[in-house]
């Protein structure tokens, strides 16, 4: 038995670089709108998908291959991003071990499950998979962050 959380009912939204930790975006109900400072309010994500597409989407950038576009979506990468959803585990599956997986993210990332650290993953081709037995509610709808750090620095 799986619930599929593909789809394109997620929530993103960006912060500049290690924002989230002071803003704590993992808590339950945390909305960037009420952040201070105020971030970009949420807007709709795809997964699977890529900032690039849920960006032009979004209407924040042009698409990057037409004409020298690329150059307007460059800061895509310089941003960290947030995605979040809220989804339900039928109740009949409390005696059950209960695990989210990933097929990858590109490329660095802390999940956090109801306001709780699940992992950090580092790899863009690298499925994972994370048990959220203890952590999953039954009562109410549980609460999925994710957020993807920018691009590594490159050394030169």
């Amino acid at each position: 038995m799986e619930i599929l959380l593909d789809g394109n009912d997620w929530k993103l939204t960006h912060l500049i670089p290690s924002e989230w930790l002071f803003l704590k975006v993992w808590q339950d109900n945390w909305e960037p709108t009420k952040a201070f400072p105020p971030s970009t309010p949420w807007m709709k994500g795809t997964v699977p998908g890529d900032v690039i597409l849920d960006a032009i989407d979004n209407g924040l950038v042009p698409h990057p291959y037409k004409d020298i576009q690329s150059r307007a979506c460059e800061w895509l990468s310089e941003r960290d991003w947030v995605y979040a959803k809220t989804f339900k585990i039928p109740k009949d599956w409390k005696k059950k071990t209960l695990r989210v997986r990933f097929d990858g993210i590109d490329f660095d990332c802390q999940v956090y499950l109801n306001g709780e650290f699940l992992c950090r993953h580092v790899g863009m081709f690298t499925p994972f998979e994370i048990d959220i037995t203890k952590l999953a509610r039954f009562d109410r709808p549980n609460n999925l962050v994710i957020i993807i750090e920018h691009k590594p620095s490159v050394d030169r």
